[in-house]
């Protein structure tokens, strides 16, 4: 209870009431250090995950650091539904790094729901960071997937790419058929399109310039499990060079 002293036209609080005020303000910072203290703890076991998947499957640490970096990129940004992007900005960079990578794009099956989407193969092997922001139902039914690994149950994804259903949406085709670089120009939000992104998650600097023509002619890989589309391609057609 608020105990009050006048003085003249001053009021004073009581003892307590000081007290309650300190008491809260320490509560009010051990409860902000213990939240970022749980993040903290949380950011640190799924880097180790992923560096773990990532050195079991023979690759070097930089690619883990990579993934991580562009993972907090996507969820700081809240980079939901937008794979084509974030897919886009992993073809340059890990191919700038000497990854062996493919882009892909088609529709895929989580559990009864299906849904148009991008991922990257690298070496044949999947990498699906925006995995883990897809919902259905209001809950999360995966994990980011990196080379085929679900990196929350360290088991092989259960998505199913490259699958038939009713073909793209009017959407995904317009971006299986702009050319790369119109694509990564125009992407709003960004005086510099993706490829302003792309410089705060790369490890190095790039040159932007360059950059354009070097990718100029890149194709995005329709995969379908149907080949009825004359522009699909059968996920074995892909897989055959590794």
């Amino acid at each position: 209870m608020l105990k009050v002293q006048s003085c003249g036209k001053e009021e004073v609080l009581t003892r307590h009431v000081k007290e309650w005020v300190k008491q809260r303000k320490m509560f009010y910072i051990r409860t902000k250090m213990t939240k970022q203290t749980e993040e903290d703890l949380k950011n640190i076991d799924e880097y180790n995950r992923i560096t773990n998947i990532v050195r079991a499957q023979g690759y070097d640490e930089q690619l883990a650091v990579f993934l991580w970096t562009m993972l907090k990129y996507m969820r700081n940004e809240h980079w939901r539904g937008a794979c084509h992007a974030a897919c886009s900005i992993m073809y340059v960079a890990l191919s700038e790094m000497g990854y062996h990578v493919d882009l892909c794009l088609g529709e895929v099956r989580a559990e009864a729901f299906c849904f148009d989407h991008s991922w990257i193969l690298l070496d044949g092997r999947i990498i699906d960071l925006t995995a883990g922001m897809i919902l259905v139902g209001g809950v999360s039914v995966s994990a980011p997937i990196i080379l085929n690994m679900d990196i929350r149950t360290d088991q092989k994804y259960t998505f199913q790419y490259g699958i038939y259903r009713s073909g793209l949406d009017r959407e995904t085709e317009i971006v299986r058929d702009m050319p790369f670089v119109e694509y990564m120009d125009n992407y709003p939000k960004f005086k510099n399109g993706l490829w302003e992104v792309l410089a705060q998650v790369f490890p190095g600097e790039i040159d932007i310039r360059s950059l354009r023509e070097k990718y100029m002619d890149v194709e995005r890989h329709y995969i379908c499990g149907n080949t009825q589309d004359m522009r699909a391609l059968h996920v074995s057609e892909v897989l055959q060079k590794y």
